[in-house]
């Protein structure tokens, strides 16, 4: 690897590190800190601590010890909800109420589900999902090892409304809870959860809250001393202090972050690998694209944050505004509020009644109801509420809507007129605005917990949203800027395609019609050089093709190189092949036997091409031709005695004779720098040539070896003895099909009186083969070797031979 990618992998390996070291700095300081409330509810054990929290769109469940170290975190998704409403911790198992809105028969419903864990809060069931009658608006969860519970407060009916179930028959494996669930799908509700019985409120009073455990009811309403367990408790409270999460378990609550994170961080990879391009590469579209890239970037995000920032704080701003002038114009409505003692007798007098129907008719004035979720005076110098419209009197604000609330009282006990706190409430961000009623007796100011107008759901409400439009539009953009450039460079684009393909031979250029102004003199000069080539390339190829015609051809072929420029001096390789040895008649006149010469060039050059026959020797008097066979399932026999016909045919040819043998041979290359010769020899290699010769002087058309007969089908043959070639008998057979119609015809009928005869000859009985050949030879003179048989029988009689020869064909040797 090139030592600048391997600086880029480090350069991305560091950004990946750098940026996870941001991250972590970024999540510290922005540190996720639960409130223990009331919205966000615990209870101990001996198990430990279990703590509920809606934060952002899901619900989770902590696992705490007494030091406050989170051991254990669970989300909602774990049980296919989206929130959870309350917790209930017994020795042996804990129990918590789950939630989610779902659609069912075209209507959103709220839809709960209990699951049960052991004490680590490893699941051990849940519910099917379940409904309330008349969609009361469930608080709590309990069991008693029996039993399961969920108390509700229906604020509509004045009631509390306890739902019991058995928990042997509802609680079920996770899996058929899930398949329960799937089976009934979006079209049906689930089933409506037991109602066990109900309490009515009195008629002075609403219930705020309510829980069923260990048998009994314990209710809160509005004009009520809140008393356990609705109240904080004090080690738990103790714990939640001390609250600490792991560098992990953080993840959970800051997806916002980590999708900033890896947004970022491949945008910033990408422009790394583009400046790579830009700066090794040097390219100049490279570096019009990088350039135009990061600047479309950079201004695309600081755009979008602008735009997010001015639209968040202009909502937000407008709903405070609107929220502050609202309070201020019902603190003018309430009068004079030192008139009221706030005592216990106060939550029984008409005074109350008179200041709930106030809150009531305040909340659903104008754009109140979107605004305020709700509205109570609070008592500055303790911090509890004294009134509130959701009922919950006499508690600690802190205990109702986070710690925020302390801040704000310090705030508006001091100089403040007016003061404004952003509070968690679990699924919504909101704020709590307060202003300070002009009072003698006991400082008292009126708060709104109002929405900052942020719940709106737009494309720049999170960076979730925001961030596949940021991509979205860079990709856009990306592709836009890309196709300028594409079209702007296009020309340029051609020109540099064209002078590579120039570059590799190809001169047939495809010049545009209307060729940009910058670029039109360099096609003209391009043209001209192209045109320059194709005539110096022509005149290259002619000589090529000179020199080419005495050259051997396919030489590569047969030394096993990819070309005949790694053919060397002295290369040499042993080969195993079909030697086919053309023999042409040389009593003609010259003009004839060039025409037979040209005849096999021709004809063999179908398969010089192909690489199947390589012409490999020839001899300078035009008498004979070599032709060499590699592969063994070509047919050569078949090849030649097409060839034969044709020549024969020819009247401007002579006779043209072939021999067929099979054998390993030493091919090679012998000669020096400026000259070299080509060679091939076996092991009888002149033997061979003397049979060629001599059998085109009987004009035998096509003699083959025994050899030849165990590689390729011959057709019809006819045995014509042996010869002795350097001490090896070699059979050899006459291919009858490459005769004329009438010498196959005569040859086939006398071929079994033929090899008779050639049986007596080589048995010694001459005299019996000496009659029967002089009768083949009155039937057919035209066969020559039936003669020379006629006259070799006599010799033999006559005691003319040599007894070494006994049998064997005693050919003229020309070469050997």
């Amino acid at each position: 690897m090139k030592m600048r990618k391997r600086v880029l992998i480090c350069l991305l390996i560091l950004s990946v590190l750098g940026s996870i070291i941001i991250l972590s700095k970024a999540i510290d300081l922005n540190p996720h800190q639960p409130d223990y409330t009331i919205g966000n509810p615990a209870v101990s054990s001996s198990g430990g601590i279990y703590f509920c929290e809606n934060f952002g769109e899901f619900g989770y469940l902590y696992r705490l010890n007494d030091a406050g170290i989170v051991l254990r975190i669970l989300k909602s998704t774990s049980v296919k909800c989206e929130h959870i409403v309350s917790v209930y911790a017994m020795d042996e198992a804990v129990y918590a109420l789950w939630y989610s809105l779902d659609p069912a028969e075209d209507q959103i419903v709220t839809q709960y589900r209990i699951a049960k864990y052991d004490p680590e809060l490893n699941l051990i069931g849940c519910t099917d999902k379940f409904i309330l009658k008349d969609e009361a608006d469930a608080r709590h969860v309990s069991a008693d090892g029996e039993n399961l519970y969920v108390t509700a407060v229906n604020r509509q009916a004045g009631s509390v409304d306890i739902f019991a179930m058995a928990e042997e028959d509802t609680i079920l494996t996770t899996k058929d809870a899930f398949d329960m669930e799937a089976e009934r799908g979006k079209k049906k509700l689930p089933d409506s959860a037991p109602l066990a019985f109900s309490r009515t409120s009195p008629e002075s009073a609403f219930f705020v809250d309510a829980q069923y455990k260990d048998g009994t009811v314990y209710v809160l309403t509005d004009v009520s001393e809140p008393q356990a367990p609705f109240v904080p408790d004090s080690h738990v409270a103790n714990a939640m202090k001390q609250l600490r999460f792991n560098f992990w378990q953080k993840l959970l609550f800051y997806q916002d972050y980590l999708i900033v994170w890896v947004s970022g961080l491949l945008i910033w990879c990408f422009v790394l690998i583009l400046a790579y391009m830009m700066l090794i590469d040097k390219n100049r579209m490279a570096y019009i694209f990088v350039t135009t890239e990061a600047s479309y970037l950079f201004i695309l995000i600081v755009f979008l944050l602008i735009l997010r920032w001015q639209y968040l704080t202009d909502r937000k701003t407008e709903y405070l505004e609107y929220a502050e002038m609202s309070l201020s114009g019902e603190l003018d409505s309430l009068g004079n509020l030192d008139q009221f003692a706030f005592d216990d007798d106060y939550y029984y007098s008409t005074d109350y009644g008179d200041l709930k129907n106030e809150f009531a008719r305040f909340g659903a004035l104008g754009e109140n109801e979107r605004v305020f979720l709700d509205l109570f005076l609070l008592d500055l110098e303790d911090g509890k509420i004294l009134a509130s419209y959701s009922g919950y009197n006499r508690q600690y604000a802190s205990y109702v809507y986070s710690g925020k609330m302390i801040s704000l009282r310090e705030s508006l006990a001091g100089t403040e007129h007016s003061a404004t706190e952003p509070i968690n409430s679990g699924i919504i961000q909101m704020n709590a605005v307060g202003v300070r009623a002009h009072t003698t007796e006991k400082p008292i100011a009126l708060v709104g917990i109002c929405y900052n107008g942020l719940f709106v759901v737009t494309f720049l409400a999170s960076y979730r949203m925001l961030i596949p439009i940021i991509l979205g539009l860079f990709v856009i953009g990306s592709l836009v800027i890309s196709l300028i450039m594409y079209l702007q460079s296009l020309d340029l684009r051609q020109f540099v395609n064209a002078i590579e393909n120039v570059a590799l031979g190809r001169t047939r250029l495809r010049v545009p019609e209307y060729p940009a102004k910058d670029v039109r003199a360099m096609w003209a000069s391009l043209s001209e050089l192209a045109k320059k080539m194709d005539e110096t390339n022509h005149e290259k190829y002619r000589i090529f093709e000179a020199y080419y015609r005495f050259a051997p051809k396919n030489i590569e072929t047969i030394m096993d190189k990819d070309s005949i420029f790694d053919v060397k001096n002295g290369d040499m390789v042993m080969k195993e092949g079909s030697l086919l040895m053309f023999s042409i008649e040389d009593q003609e006149s010259e003009e004839k036997r060039i025409k037979s010469l040209v005849n096999i060039v021709a004809y063999m050059a179908e398969y010089t091409d192909n690489k199947d026959g390589i012409l490999v020797s020839y001899d300078g008097s035009l008498t004979e031709l070599e032709y060499l066979f590699l592969d063994e399932k070509t047919t050569i026999i078949d090849k030649t005695n097409r060839f034969l016909h044709r020549n024969a045919f020819d009247v401007d040819s002579v006779f043209v004779s072939a021999f067929l043998h099979h054998d390993p041979f030493t091919y090679g290359v012998v000669g020096v720098g400026a000259q070299s010769l080509s060679f091939l020899t076996t092991q009888y290699n002149k033997e061979m040539k003397d049979c060629a010769f001599w059998f085109e002087t009987l004009k035998v058309p096509l003699v083959i070896t025994e050899r030849i007969l165990y590689r390729e089908d011959p057709g019809e043959i006819r045995y014509i003895g042996f010869a002795v070639i350097a001490g090896i008998k070699v059979e050899l057979f006459e291919v009858l099909d490459a005769c004329s119609a009438r010498d196959r015809q005569n040859k086939i009928v006398q071929r079994d009186k033929f090899e008779k005869s050639i049986s007596a000859f080589h048995k010694g009985d001459y005299y019996k083969a000496r009659n029967q050949f002089s009768e083949l030879y009155k039937e057919f003179p035209e066969d020559l070797l039936v003669k020379w048989y006629l006259f070799e029988s006599e010799r033999y009689l006559n005691g003319e031979t040599d007894s070494i020869a006994t049998g064997r064909l005693r050919m003229e040797m020309k070469y050997s």
